[in-house]
């Protein structure tokens, strides 16, 4: 139903009453003082105009873009004391020689642990299926009363993932951030309701459990959640920067900037007795896993007789030939398109990344913006799924050039990284102005870690600088668990090479992904 303004005329009548007259004589008065004021006008017609933009989300990238450029320029928090990390690494997994890790060895974590008077342990893996041997082991271990294990939401794409077998539902809680649909986690869903039952977030799980012996109760309302004195105001759908979002349940904005959460230890560590206990007494600990964020497009070359022709032979001529650009395009929808089938076949948080190399005959074709947003329609992808990858050389070949072709694609929400990153020329005073989202470290010197000291202080320095300019770092070349565990040390995000696989093809990497690997 459309609801219309209608004005009523009585004052043009002949005939008018001493009020339609003083009405009259106001309405004058009102006209005149807007006409006399041209600013008051503009400024009424401007603030329609931003409403209204406000409500068909135009506006909205641009805000949370703000929002996370001032949690930036948040001092950096320093890790929680309160909090233990026990990482379960690839080394763990070596040594273990299973995986995914026997209910057995889950249960001796969990026992050693205990021994050490935690105030809670918060098993952060997805536990649902029995991996014998131990699994009456595990399930006993589980059932302490400080002990809070993991399940997943089910979704419209997915059934999600039950808690492990035989753990009191108090001790359970859902995987709690939420996506925003430029990619970014920006929110944390803590608790919801129904008419049957209440669900509490795994983190709030903890917190609540970790808060047990201070008898600090949690109550809701319509507006916050009270954990005591503390109130956590629910998002609603216009919070912030959002103009239309789920807000549904409670949900909190993540406001806090730290790279570092809390102190970190190793599964084996654990195992063998090597940590301090005042570590874990009366702490939170938490147990975790690193998984796979994504891929990086790689194209292989097999000629009709079976022959493998190596990319260093035919992309410099695809470069000499002028091919390489409708070649880069083909390999652009190509992973494009299989990365919206991985996500919809795997649908974690936040979503699967695909890294696509552009060459520099590519990144300087005039239509390129215009050729990738079709791509990125055609396909269903979200452009913040998708990092796009530059070499030092081409950055630094027209700075002011690549900044704006930069910026433009930045506007369809895709990321940017530097390949190859410390083997070209790049000016310090000009790479603070890229754009970018990422530094690849080159596999020279991750490949001579462990050899050189001055390598080993190149990726150390790489990764400072990363961090300081509000980037995230990618290792290649990891071929060797201790490198792992070093760039672990060095805070070093991500971290791709035939440690965790060798190229494969779609099929393979499907199969890759179904294993859920974890490091």
């Amino acid at each position: 139903m459309t609801a219309k303004l209608f004005w009523k005329n009585n004052w043009l009548l002949p005939a008018m009453t001493k009020t339609n007259q003083r009405a009259r004589a106001k309405i004058c008065q009102i006209a005149a003082l807007v006409l006399q004021q041209p600013v008051l006008i503009s400024s009424i017609l401007v603030a329609g105009l931003v409403l209204g933009v406000r409500q068909v989300e135009v506006l909205q990238p641009l805000e949370l873009m703000e929002f996370d450029r001032m949690t930036q320029l948040k001092p950096e928090d320093p890790p929680d004391p309160r909090i233990l990390v026990v990482e379960v690494t690839e080394a763990d997994i070596q040594a273990q020689k299973q995986w995914p890790l026997s209910d057995r060895t889950v249960a001796r974590l969990l026992s050693k642990l205990q021994s050490y008077q935690p105030k809670v342990i918060g098993l952060d893996i997805h536990r649902d299926l029995p991996r014998p041997p131990g699994h009456a082991e595990l399930v006993k271990q589980l059932q302490a009363p400080n002990a809070i294990a993991i399940y997943q939401l089910g979704d419209t794409d997915s059934t999600g993932v039950p808690p492990p077998p035989g753990v009191p539902k108090e001790q359970t809680g859902f995987n709690d951030f939420v996506l925003d649909p430029d990619g970014v986690i920006r929110r944390n869903f803590m608790y919801t309701s129904t008419q049957t039952e209440k669900l509490y977030s795994f983190s709030l799980r903890v917190s609540l459990s970790y808060l047990k012996d201070a008898k600090i109760a949690l109550k809701a309302n319509r507006n916050a959640l009270r954990l005591g004195k503390t109130a956590f105001i629910a998002l609603d759908v216009n919070s912030g920067g959002y103009q239309n979002i789920d807000a549904q349940g409670y949900q909190i904005l993540v406001n806090y900037r730290r790279r570092k959460v809390a102190p970190q230890v190793t599964l084996t560590q654990v195992l063998n007795g090597e940590i301090d206990r005042n570590l874990v007494k009366d702490k939170v600990v938490l147990i975790a896993t690193g998984k796979i964020a994504g891929f990086e497009a790689l194209m292989r070359w097999q000629s009709p007789e079976g022959k493998f022709i190596s990319p260093a032979e035919f992309i410099p001529v695809a470069e000499e030939t002028g091919s390489i650009v409708p070649l880069g395009k083909w390999i652009l929808q190509e992973s494009c398109r299989q990365l919206h089938i991985w996500q919809k076949q795997f649908p974690i948080h936040p979503p699967l990344m695909m890294s696509v190399n552009l060459s520099g005959q590519q990144f300087s074709q005039p239509d390129l913006v215009e050729q990738i947003e079709k791509i990125l329609k055609e396909t269903g992808v979200d452009g913040h799924s998708v990092k796009l990858e530059i070499t030092e050389s081409m950055a630094m070949n027209d700075v002011e050039s690549t900044i704006a072709i930069i910026l433009r694609l930045k506007a369809l929400n895709l990321r940017f990284s530097i390949d190859d990153f410390g083997t070209g020329y790049s000016s310090l005073s000009y790479l603070h102005r890229f754009p970018v989202d990422t530094l690849k470290v080159d596999r020279s010197f991750v490949s001579r870690m462990d050899n050189t000291s001055e390598d080993a202080a190149i990726v150390q320095t790489i990764v400072m600088l990363s961090h300081n300019l509000s980037m995230d770092v990618v290792a290649e070349g990891v071929e060797t668990a201790p490198q792992m565990e070093r760039l672990r040390a060095l805070q070093c995000e991500y971290g791709q090479g035939y440690f965790f696989s060798k190229p494969m093809n779609s099929e393979a990497a499907t199969a890759f992904l179904a294993a859920q690997p974890q490091w």
